[in-house]
């Protein structure tokens, strides 16, 4: 991820006074949740529900132009920024896991 979030600011795609913001969480979080390189997994990276396909059996993922070995929860915690709305559908989608990653 730190290599992507060098070239996004590379791209100078936005001016810094629009990411500043972001990029400051970003780095707050990099200093408190743990970051093990050899835990990696295969991620999708882009579970938006453009993404997902269901044929009432099945649930496919496509476009995996974005795939990568990245954090075992980066997949879930961006599916969640499309379908959470609350603390409750957060613990429902999680199962706690991301609560129980930051103790």
């Amino acid at each position: 991820m730190d290599g992507l979030t060098q070239r996004f600011k590379a791209t100078k795609i936005l001016p810094d006074s629009a990411t500043e913001e972001l990029f400051r969480r970003y780095a707050e979080a990099l200093k408190i949740y743990p970051r093990n390189e050899g835990e990696l997994v295969a991620c999708h990276n882009d579970l938006k529900p453009q993404n997902m396909r269901f044929d009432g059996n099945h649930l496919w993922l496509v476009d995996w132009e974005s795939a990568f070995l990245n954090d075992e929860y980066v997949d879930l915690a961006i599916a969640a920024n499309f379908f959470v709305r609350d603390e409750a559908e957060e613990e429902r989608l999680s199962g706690g896991l991301l609560r129980r990653a930051s103790r």
